[in-house]
């Protein structure tokens, strides 16, 4: 496969000779100029559409542009012993239509995207603190997780997420407790990410309760080649190329394919293509199921060791027709029943309640933006189910009724 060098390189010296030639060939003239100028031109529609072509053909659908986000608008930086955080005290960073595949009638919108100091999307707006130490009457309860718990959600002027929806609900169950839910989802975290987060920033919110709904992003490590226990064969540090950003923020943006695709892929500022590396190979055997359980099962144990109650979920999926037969997905899905049933194994080693989420929500698309994303109704539900045994505990002065939610 060429690389972007020699690809820039035949670009570049193919571009020189279509302006040159005809400019040459009527001697240097206005006519030769303004033939050069045409020539080039053409030159650049033949390439554009040599490598959408190539594209349709490689991956079955057309190439779709995404314009760059300015450099100052990026809501993830660089951490020392993350991969990347999302910046703190920020405000309206990323507006606009969700780009999901699913429910694209109800206009749905990503809501203001804004953090506070500790680098939380928390409460209505993204900026509600967290107050530390935590005051004696109130009821603290962390929500852990990747994109599905962090993700905001804006429809009829109205902003959803699943931990703002389980803060009202238990609010409205339990009026007389200052219950305040937390959102500390940050988009691509694995479960070692999410682990480290919660040894360096959530322990000290000094939580009563945790509630993790977690799965999928752990997979494509899974299956990349050369497997490590530390996920070093598939993630590295947004500072390694956090620099590109702000070169290539630059560059004009020009609304041509192989420009943003093959020549600067980091001008479209893909999180994941800045922290991940290797190629997914969905041949192999999951290779990092312990890994996976490993992490878990520290948080669980730290929890425990601190007196902080939890509650797993299992992961919900939505295999719609567009995309069900696709081996990728078929994979993923796969990958997703395994991690569940870790999930069901720690909760019963452990006498964790587990809200059996994959089995509590239908498989209907109202629910669903893609096919883990959920729509704000399918949030409320998700909260909703979640409330259940935090109801309960709130409610019982004793120990969590340890019987798994479900039907």
């Amino acid at each position: 496969m060429i690389s972007k060098i020699h690809f820039l390189v035949c670009f570049l010296v193919g571009l020189s000779l279509s302006i040159f030639l005809p400019f040459q060939y009527f001697s240097f003239s206005i006519l030769g100029f303004l033939s050069g100028i045409l020539s080039g031109a053409l030159f650049i529609l033949i390439v554009e559409f040599i490598f959408r072509l190539y594209y349709f053909k490689k991956n079955n659908k057309p190439y779709e542009m995404i314009p760059k986000v300015p450099f100052d608008r990026i809501c993830f930086e660089p951490h020392p012993f993350l991969p990347y955080v999302l910046k703190k005290n920020v405000k309206n960073l990323l507006t606009g239509s969700v780009k999901y595949p699913l429910n694209q009638d109800k206009e749905y919108k990503i809501d203001k995207f804004s953090t506070n100091s500790m680098g939380l999307c928390n409460g209505p707006d993204g900026t509600r603190e967290v107050a530390i130490p935590k005051p004696k009457d109130i009821f603290r309860i962390q929500c852990l997780g990747a994109s599905t718990t962090q993700y905001y959600v804006n429809y009829e002027n109205k902003s959803y997420s699943y931990p703002l929806e389980l803060e009202k609900i238990l609010k409205e169950k339990c009026p007389n407790k200052n219950v305040e839910v937390i959102n500390s989802g940050v988009p691509g975290y694995t479960s070692i990410e999410i682990l480290i987060q919660f040894l360096l920033t959530v322990v000290d919110t000094e939580p009563d309760m945790v509630i993790l709904y977690h799965s999928c992003n752990d997979i494509m490590a899974s299956l990349t080649p050369n497997f490590r226990s530390d996920y070093s064969h598939s993630r590295r540090n947004l500072g390694e190329t956090y620099s590109k950003y702000k070169t290539l923020s630059k560059f004009p943006y020009l609304p041509l394919a192989f420009y943003n695709h093959a020549v600067f892929p980091e001008m479209v500022h893909s999180l994941l293509h800045a922290v991940c590396y290797g190629t997914r190979d969905i041949s192999l055997d999951f290779q990092g199921e312990q890994t996976y359980k490993r992490n878990i099962e520290h948080i669980i144990q730290i929890c425990m060791a601190r007196n902080i109650k939890m509650v797993l979920s299992t992961f919900c999926r939505y295999p719609y027709n567009e995309i069900k037969d696709d081996p990728g997905f078929q994979k993923l899905f796969q990958g997703i029943s395994r991690e569940n049933l870790i999930m069901v194994e720690l909760a019963e080693k452990y006498s964790l309640p587990l809200v059996d989420s994959n089995n509590l929500i239908p498989r209907e698309e109202k629910y669903f933006l893609d096919y883990v994303h959920f729509s704000p109704l399918g949030m409320e539900m998700l909260a909703q189910q979640i409330s259940k045994p935090i109801f309960q505990y709130i409610n019982k002065t004793k120990e969590f009724d340890t019987t798994f939610v479900k039907k």
